[in-house]
């Protein structure tokens, strides 16, 4: 086939794989599975049909307040109808599934491999939801047996929660926390006896303002009545007043609450109030340091809250609505398109914990890399500019930003992934994988578009795999409704995920469209996904081509490129260490404050009643040094202003001292009272009785004691935090070394020179392929334009033929004349130079006619200079002036001499015909009047003169 048919056969090809991957709902009769297809759709739109009558969603907010009726109980000829409609949808999948199989058999060796992918990945989706259905039938089928008053939702709760593991018990199990959930480690015995590792959330609800107060009062309630100054209700003033204006504030509070408490009082008061217009509001909410200590507590536990109320609210999750449960359903999701190991596979269980029947979702463990734990010794610091560039790793990059989109998940980052790192030697180390954990933050009402956090929308994606290409084309609306059935998600929840769907389909086929005029492999348009096969992702670089560039955008493809940024890693993991040392030392000192507060307050209310021992006397002034000590404790504790090189700095070592002199008064007191023969009856008296002072007292003390040991075994884990600080510090430079020298090696390595040439050679041919496209279609358009303006199309032609032929090495020159032939199927008449010199012209002339249309309007300062250098020119015909342009003698060397100054900068990056801009122009004709004598100007004005004026070319 001739070289310039390649674009209308490349469209004729994209076409028909369009055709080969439509939804069922749009089957075309001359499809060989045409009527096993319809017979799908038809079955799974009546029984969703079905599905919707009888009500399976949750009610949204808005319809609770119209009082619209929960669903309602299910009749035996409810369930009856459901087993019939399941059963039929579950038969129609099989026979397409079959019936596909054995055309992927017969047709081997005539199908393309393409349309033989596509439909192996339908009849894997197929079989998907046939399962999923599978179990759904199952459940209606044992209630339709045994009936019993039952919902639809009750139903799919049943079908779709796995009751069938039991818990491991673990006494050491603990607790940790995510945006938005409360992660319980658990290990789960299966049915078949095998162990899985992981993580169980309770089921709960998103979080709402109660929740917000509830926590702020919490925090308070710990310091007792010091805490009185601070409101809970003060906290959405403030929040609104101040905080919310100023970005900053927030930023410190949540990020360093630690270094805040450990600041110098003025300091912290500044820090809080800088950028405040109403500050003195603060200042005196403030005006101690203890109650700046309570405030920042109070402040950061609430912000938190509020952070977790905002992302709910960012994506449209109204508070109460599950939460924890989007993780199975995004499970599902990818499930359906055939990445199960994308995501940390995650189900909605129900499970006995501590003899506890609780309902929530188990995710699985995942072994790797995390980049929120990271130690010296961690395979990302072996890391370069080279290590996340593997094909897998690009295939599931671009998969994992699809099934986010699809599920309106707008809080993926690199911190909620784990990543698979690999040691290739003993300095280098690749990114080989990951998948991708807490997945809850997603499936919410609101419109993706305006949502903020990490979200990836479609003209952010760059790629999409062929294989994930197939599998969304080939799914419908109504598989993903029954894939979402049971994940205690609304109507409109779904429906986002329906719309997200059509959404993406469109926009993979309009931009294939637009791919196949005349862009080749190796080429990205901005704001398009292209469908990519192995070896095109394989070529396009991470860095270059697939992360998003400038204007604070990014995509998923960036946030894995910041694992081989070592240099910032390895700063990263610097303050880290230095924070995990300050947190450490906070719930060690500050941390313990308002629980020594609330004891010295009992200590001094019983101290009133007098008769007290000198053992009580002296724990209880030991107790309001320690205080004091807590309170005012401040300064730098860590980094280049503490010298920490012989041990912690001297405040930390103060107050350990003081709670070891406070815990061993609190002993004295206990042993004196041990000791004492009388008036300690009730120690012999553990039945009920009238608690006495004494009594009160020693219990007192028993809760100094044990608060302290606990404190002074946090001190312990502090000495271990510190000398991690200083293991860092002394590997930290030979780090920064090897990651200097991995950048410098690559730097000048052959595969990176082979990348930079393979990649410059692609974007070539896609200039030289686009601007040849566009030259065609220039030639084209005369035909169609009306005769008036048939005369201004056909210099426009020229001009692309000249700027076309520019731009190719000289080797390229004369085939690329060939090419437009061709494609035009008209003979081009004269040299190449010719050409040229008669397309500048024609570009001059025409960029000349615009700027004399704009007479009497606001011009740019290169309009008003191409006005006025062009004023000689007669446009009354426009093929006349450009052939009086183009003979002139001087206009011919100008042209041979000046190639250079003709085109855009950077032409080569450009996928259209380079034309040069009216500012470009401008420039070049004011040199070319300058060779021709034409102006006043001096051929050197002793300014910076263009190329043209100093050497031939």
């Amino acid at each position: 086939m001739p070289k310039n048919e390649k674009p209308m056969r490349l469209k004729k090809r994209q076409k028909k794989y369009l055709e080969q991957f439509s939804v069922y709902e749009n089957a075309q009769e001359e499809d060989p599975l045409y009527a096993e297809k319809k017979a799908v759709s038809e079955a799974l739109r009546a029984l969703n049909q079905k599905l919707d009558q009888l009500d399976p969603y949750l009610p949204d907010e808005e319809e609770k307040k119209k009082d619209r009726q929960q669903p309602g109980i299910l009749t035996q000829d409810d369930l009856a109808g459901l087993v019939i409609l399941y059963q039929k949808a579950i038969d129609q999948i099989h026979v397409l599934t079959l019936h596909t199989e054995e055309k992927i058999a017969s047709d081997k060796d005539k199908q393309n491999k393409a349309a033989r992918n596509a439909a192996r990945n339908a009849a894997k989706a197929n079989n998907t939801l046939a399962g999923q259905l599978g179990k759904d039938l199952a459940a209606i089928q044992k209630l339709a047996d045994h009936y019993e008053p039952i919902t639809l939702a009750q139903v799919y709760e049943m079908s779709r929660i796995n009751s069938g593991y039991t818990v491991v018990p673990d006494k050491k199990r603990s607790f940790s926390s995510g945006a938005q959930n409360t992660r319980i480690p658990v290990t789960l015995r299966d049915q078949d006896g095998n162990e899985v590792h992981g993580f169980f959330t309770p089921d709960k609800g998103a979080a709402g303002m109660e929740k917000l107060l509830t926590v702020v009062e919490n925090v308070k309630a710990k310091y007792g009545p010091a805490a009185d100054f601070f409101d809970a209700n003060q906290f959405w003033e403030l929040h609104d007043k101040y905080v919310k204006q100023n970005k900053d504030i927030i930023d410190k509070i949540l990020d360093k609450k630690e270094e805040l408490s450990f600041m110098p009082y003025q300091s912290a008061v500044a820090e809080l109030t800088r950028g405040t217009s109403g500050q003195p509001d603060i200042a005196k909410l403030i005006d101690t340091p203890e109650k700046l200590k309570i405030y920042v507590d109070v402040m950061h536990a609430g912000l938190k809250m509020a952070n977790e109320l905002k992302i709910s609210t960012s994506v449209g999750i109204a508070p109460g609505r599950n939460v924890n449960r989007r993780n199975a359903a995004m499970s599902e999701v990818a499930h359906l398109l055939g990445c199960d190991d994308l995501l940390a596979k995650s189900e909605n269980v129900r499970i006995d914990i501590e003899n506890m029947e609780m309902k929530g979702t188990f995710m699985r463990e995942v072994k790797g890399t995390d980049v929120n734990r990271l130690t010296p010794k961690s395979k990302l610091f072996k890391t370069g500019p080279d290590s996340a560039d593997g094909l897998e790793l690009k295939k599931k990059i671009a998969d994992l930003q699809v099934i986010d989109f699809l599920c309106g998940n707008p809080d993926r980052h690199r911190g909620n992934m784990i990543y698979d790192i690999s040691r290739q030697d003993e300095k280098n180390a690749q990114v080989d994988s990951f998948q991708g954990i807490d997945n809850d933050t997603c499936l919410g009402i609101k419109s993706f578009d305006k949502v903020g956090l990490s979200a990836v929308h479609p003209e952010q994606m760059k790629v999409i795999t062929k294989e994930m290409a197939d599998r969304i084309l080939s799914i419908t609306p109504g598989k993903l409704r029954l894939m979402l059935y049971g994940h205690k998600l609304s109507a409109k929840e779904i429906a986002g995920v329906e719309n997200r769907l059509t959404t993406l389909q469109k926009k993979i086929v309009a931009d294939q469209e637009e791919y196949a005029h005349g862009y080749t492999k190796g080429y990205l348009i901005p704001g398009a996904i292209k469908v990519v096969d192995d070896k095109e992702l394989s070529a396009l670089s991470m860095s270059e081509d697939l992360c998003e560039r400038g204007n604070n955008k990014s995509n998923y493809f960036n946030h894995v490129q910041t694992l081989t940024h070592t240099v910032k890693n390895i700063e990263k993991l610097s303050e880290s260490v230095e924070k995990d040392y300050l947190k450490t030392l906070y719930d060690a000192t500050v941390g313990c404050m308002g629980n020594v507060g609330r004891l010295v307050e009992e200590l001094e209310e019983d101290y009133k009643g007098g008769g007290s021992s000198s053992e009580y006397n002296k724990m209880m002034k030991e107790m309001q040094k320690l205080k004091k000590s807590l309170v005012a404790m401040s300064g730098a504790m860590i980094g280049k202003e503490a010298d920490t090189s012989h041990g912690h700095v001297l405040a930390v070592t103060k107050v350990r001292e003081q709670m070891e002199k406070t815990l061993a008064a609190a002993n004295e007191y206990r042993y004196y009272k041990y000791q004492k023969k009388t008036g300690e009856e009730w120690m012999q008296n553990p039945g009920a009785h009238e608690v006495t002072r004494q009594e009160r007292r020693f219990h007192h003390a028993t809760d100094v004691r044990d608060l302290l040991t606990g404190q002074l075994l946090v001190f312990e884990q502090l000495d271990k935090k510190l000398e991690a600080c200083h293991d860092f510090n002394r590997k930290k430079n030979d780090l920064l070394t090897d990651a200097e020298n991995r950048r410098e090696e690559y730097k000048n390595s052959t595969e990176a020179l082979l990348k930079k040439r393979n990649r410059d050679l692609n974007l070539y041919r896609n200039h030289l392929s686009r601007s040849l496209y566009q030259t065609k279609r220039a030639f084209q358009a005369i035909e169609k334009a009306p005769q008036e303006g048939k005369m201004a199309q056909k210099l426009l032609f020229e001009s692309m033929v000249a700027f076309t032929l520019i731009r190719p090495k000289p080797t390229d020159k004369e085939k690329m004349k060939l090419d437009i032939e061709k494609a035009t199927g008209q003979k081009l008449s004269g040299s190449i130079d010719d050409l040229i010199k008669r397309g500048v012209a024609c570009h001059i002339v025409l960029s000349a006619e615009k700027v004399r249309a704009k007479r009497g309007k606001p011009m740019t300062p290169a309009e008003e200079q191409l006005l006025q250098d062009t004023e000689g020119l007669d446009l009354k015909d426009l093929s006349k002036a450009a052939d009086n342009l183009a003979k002139q003698p001087v206009f011919d060397n100008f042209c041979k001499y000046n190639r250079d100054l003709l085109q855009e900068k950077g032409a080569l990056t450009m996928p259209e015909v380079a034309l040069p801009s009216i500012k470009k122009t401008a420039a070049f004709f004011d040199d070319y009047k300058v060779m021709a004598n034409l102006t006043d100007k001096p051929a050197n004005d002793g300014k910076e003169i263009h190329s043209s004026r100093l050497v031939k070319k």
